[in-house]
């Protein structure tokens, strides 16, 4: 299997000026350090304010400045990104093309129109709907059953206790029971014996 990457020149490895500017000062810009010395330039020009008796020259000066700053960071910040895109893109398109059973068809999704990307969206979420039916087909045996183990079990310490109480209290009226027949059944007896008469 050849390797795209590998073809492209080696001269090519070089960046030139201007990506190589756009790329730094984009990264630059995104440093803790710019924005301080942005805030300090805003600081130095609110008190110049009353030195210049807010004249038109002193608002003019900030007006100007950061007009022409962001005009210029626009381009430079565009350019990263859309590098930092085409990147991307072809990291993923190396994977998708290296992998096994994946859909070469992906390779050239940034050139699809929308209602292409739209049908691959859908197509997409009904695997995504199958794989989640099968989790959950093949999960519930086993709830079922932890449901089950659940409904054996006592819910609290307090409600075992509670069980062996009643299961002694039980035990206790049962025993007493049989003891208060047997009890009665000896006075029965023991009339009897004495109204006999004797010989």
């Amino acid at each position: 299997m050849s390797k795209p990457a590998r073809q492209v020149s080696s001269n090519n490895a070089v960046l030139p000026l201007f990506d190589r500017f756009a790329t730094a000062a984009a990264r630059q810009a995104g440093r803790p350090i710019a924005f301080a010395i942005a805030l300090g330039l805003v600081i130095v020009w609110a008190l110049l304010g009353p030195h210049e008796d807010y004249s038109d020259t002193w608002q003019l000066v900030i007006n100007t400045g950061t007009t022409v700053i962001t005009f210029l960071m626009v381009f430079l910040i565009q350019h990263s990104q859309n590098r930092d895109a085409a990147a991307v893109r072809l990291k993923l398109d190396e994977l998708i093309r290296a992998m096994k059973g994946a859909d070469n068809l992906l390779l050239g999704a940034e050139a699809m129109n929308d209602s292409e990307l739209e049908r691959l969206h859908v197509a997409y979420e009904n695997l995504a709907r199958s794989a989640k039916e099968r989790l959950q087909r093949k999960s519930a045996p086993a709830q079922a059953a932890t449901a089950a183990a659940r409904v054996h079990e006592p819910s609290s310490p307090d409600e075992s206790v509670n069980e062996a109480n009643l299961g002694g209290q039980d035990r206790r009226s049962h025993s007493s029971a049989n003891n208060s027949a047997r009890r009665k059944h000896r006075e029965q007896h023991k009339g009897k014996s004495e109204r006999k008469p004797s010989k």
